[in-house]
């Protein structure tokens, strides 16, 4: 009898069978992910249909969490009669069997010393997970709930902690090879892993990324099949919450540093690097750790000096956001309910791309990220979302060349997934292609605060552009404060087996201003700045005749802006050259497959005693708020973090422009919670220009939030507000000034500890 006619006759409360059929493809794989030979896994599918008709799980159960159970219990059962068959084969061939030298016996103990030693040195929150899970056996979500935290947490924590202790131990041993290999006995003697079992499970987990070396001896079936299964639970595993569907790829690509490349191989040539779990901006009120860059694989910008302002992606009030730089043409689209090994067979692509997108857990996303920087075709599969707290999610990016990176790698012979992204970037490209050499460019724009009214040659415009005319723009009638923000663009995208040279520029326009601020007029080709004025009376008249060719993939680089009260036209003359394809999107992806290289973050301190003094003094930032936070992190807009206390006596106009600061914080130490119960805060910088903001905020609650004071701050606060670890970032100091007048502001904290 087929499957799909078999339904459950017992109570109502059971799941119908057909309804668990529906799940098919995602136990296929999650036991490929476990068993691999694809024998194997036709027998345990259908052990797993016959346990589910016996018995089937109640109308309260997630399905997937139970099917993932019970496969993973039944590839578990195979792999162990498995090795149970290799035992039995092996004690036949006694010859084949050799006695351990001593100098091994002694290599394996230090092995293990200096593993316990390594993991006593992990800093907080790291240790406690780890020692917890290992040493007293608990599931992550007895941890989550020992330590107070999400279960989202706890895994991220753990597989941060697997990271460390891979590259102390890479460092200690000389090699991942080394203490890789010297793990091999933890799995075939189970007597002998018991006498330290915490040491050897997490060494299982560690090593089991799974690596091994070119040119030493492959660990047996059953070593390597013994670690994945080992290795699945503490990353992906309380039982009730598991999905498994694309663990072949999971364990192959657990969160490492840079891992070898085989550059021989013509499959591959990628480069894996850590999953990403990002913290949504509402709720923890960081910008860094709420963003990520799939051109240089981070989150939080250690300087910040490797990506500054320049991120792929940012997680705010349960979206994904891509359209978050100046010149970004980045796009998103959610792909739907899709796992990683399924994504290389996706020929179905979506229509509507947007700036943004609601994030689903299990869905898979395409991000397009098109900006001056970078050009890369990205997918990313969301591995857990706990609404308004965190987001975890696999990615994989190309930059055309046929390289790629990110934390997972291409499970499928060939590049597939490279093949399938190139084409989902195809699809996003909206509008004509060049037919002719010759590309005209207006925009014209009222009041706008400063912000760039921007198109380029593909018709492409920043989000103050109010509307896109199809007729040519009249750009010489003087120009309104409260004019809407009209642009017109006749070009197109450049075929990639032809160049555009530009052999002749011609622009004018106006950039004279308003009551708002300066007016400006910046013309870009190619990446290349031709005019720029500001504040301009006269109006602006010019010709450029030294030749630019632009290829394919340059046409963000290529743009008018406009702001304040402006307006500009530019015509582009040349001529279209046939040239050979270049490899690639064409885009400088810089850092992109690259070793990683700048300034490593400091470690960060622990409060030891309950008081805090956060000091800032701004210059002239532009309206942006500088933050300071419980932390004392360096965020991108704090020029300099002192080590010793600021002094205010300084008063008047500034001619130093930087923003610094100082703070004596830190972060709360695990199992306590800060409970802050006084603030005493002041702040200066009294003047009649622009604007100016004061703000302090204690745990997420403005405490204080004020804008162009005209007179000094200064008073009081007393109540009680908890803090307690991972959420320092909502307690800070923020200024921010748009004059060239000093602006400080202080804030002390105090309170007292409480046991969590």
């Amino acid at each position: 009898m087929p499957y799909g006619s078999l339904r459950v006759s017992t109570a109502s409360s059971r799941i119908a069978l057909d309804d668990l059929l529906r799940h098919e493809s995602f136990v296929r794989a999650t036991l490929r992910g476990l068993l691999r030979d694809e024998g194997r896994v036709d027998d345990a599918v259908q052990e797993t249909w016959l346990r589910a008709a016996k018995r089937p799980p109640s109308q309260q159960t997630d399905p997937r969490a139970w099917l993932a159970k019970v496969a993973r219990n039944i590839a578990i059962s195979s792999w162990r009669s498995e090795r149970r068959r290799a035992r039995r084969e092996a004690a036949i061939e006694q010859d084949t069997a050799t006695a351990e030298t001593a100098e091994r016996s002694r290599e394996r103990v230090e092995m293990r010393q200096r593993v316990v030693a390594a993991v006593l040195a992990l800093e907080e929150p790291y240790r406690a997970v780890v020692l917890l899970r290992y040493e007293e056996g608990l599931s992550n979500g007895e941890v989550a709930r020992r330590l107070g935290r999400s279960a989202a947490t706890v895994r991220s924590q753990l597989s941060r902690a697997h990271e460390i202790l891979r590259r102390r131990l890479d460092g200690e041993f000389g090699g991942r090879e080394r203490w890789a290999v010297l793990a091999v006995p933890l799995v075939r003697s189970a007597k002998r892993a018991l006498l330290l079992p915490a040491v050897g499970a997490v060494l299982l987990v560690t090593a089991s990324t799974p690596f091994w070396p070119r040119g030493a001896s492959a660990p047996p079936p059953a070593v390597a099949h013994g670690a994945a299964i080992m290795a699945s639970d503490p990353v992906a595993e309380d039982e009730s919450t598991s999905d498994s569907s694309d663990a072949v790829v999971r364990e192959s690509v657990a969160p490492t540093e840079w891992a070898e490349v085989d550059s021989q191989d013509p499959r591959r040539n990628e480069r894996l690097l850590a999953a990403a779990t990002l913290c949504d901006r509402g709720y923890y009120l960081d910008y860094e750790r709420a963003t990520f860059s799939f051109l240089h694989g981070t989150r939080d910008d250690p300087a910040p000096q490797i990506v500054r302002n320049d991120w792929d992606i940012y997680f705010t009030s349960g979206r994904f956001r891509v359209d978050i730089v100046t010149d970004d043409q980045s796009v998103i689209a959610d792909l739907g309910e899709l796992s990683p090994r399924d994504f290389g067979r996706l020929s179905q692509f979506p229509t509507e791309f947007a700036g943004d997108c609601a994030i689903a857990e299990g869905h898979a996303y395409y991000i397009g990220t098109r900006d001056t920087d970078s050009d890369l075709a990205t997918v990313i599969f969301v591995r857990s979302h706990e609404p308004g707290r965190t987001c975890e999610f696999d990615w994989y990016t190309t930059d055309g060349t046929g390289r790629a990176q990110g934390s997972l790698r291409d499970p499928r012979v060939g590049k597939c997934w490279i093949e399938v992204l190139t084409k989902l970037r195809a699809s996003t490209r909206r509008g004509s292609m060049l037919t002719e050499p010759r590309v005209v460019l207006q925009v014209r724009a009222g009041s706008g605060g400063g912000n760039p009214n921007r198109v380029n040659m593909a018709g492409e415009t920043s989000a103050y552009v109010d509307r896109v005319s199809q007729q040519e723009l009249d750009i010489t009638p003087p120009i309104e404060s409260k004019e809407e923000s009209v642009a017109y663009s006749r070009g197109g995208w450049i075929p990639e087996d032809y160049a555009f040279v530009v052999t002749r520029i011609r622009y004018e326009g106006s950039a004279a201003g308003d009551s708002n601020g300066q007016g400006e007029f910046r013309l870009m080709v190619g990446g290349k700045r031709i005019a720029s004025y500001r504040n301009h009376k006269e109006p602006i008249v010019g010709e450029w005749t030294e030749p630019i060719e632009l290829t394919s993939g340059q046409e963000a680089e290529t743009y008018l802006t406009v702001a304040n009260s402006s307006a500009g036209c530019v015509v582009l003359d040349g001529t279209l050259v046939p040239r050979p394809t270049r490899v690639g999107f064409n885009a400088p992806n810089r850092g992109f497959f690259a070793e990683r290289q700048g300034v490593a973050a400091k470690p960060e301190r622990v409060l030891t005693v309950p008081e805090v003094v956060l000091q800032l003094r701004t210059g002239h930032n532009g309206g942006n708020g500088a933050r300071l936070d419980l932390r004392c992190r360096k965020d991108m807009r704090l020029d300099e973090l002192r080590d010793q206390p600021l002094d205010f006596s300084e008063r008047g106009p500034r001619i130093d422009r930087r923003t610094i600061g100082y703070g004596n914080g830190g972060l709360v130490g695990d199992g306590r919670v800060f409970v802050i119960t006084k603030a005493v805060y002041h702040g200066d910088g009294v003047c009649d220009q622009s604007y100016r903001k004061f703000r302090l905020v204690i745990g997420g609650e403005k405490i204080v939030d004020v804008e162009d004071p005209k007179e000094p701050i200064e008073g009081v606060w007393t109540g009680r507000i908890e803090v307690v670890p991972g959420e320092e970032s909502r307690t800070y100091l923020e200024l921010a000034n748009a004059t060239s007048v000093l602006l400080t502001g202080e804030v002390r904290l105090s309170g007292h500890f409480e046991k969590r």
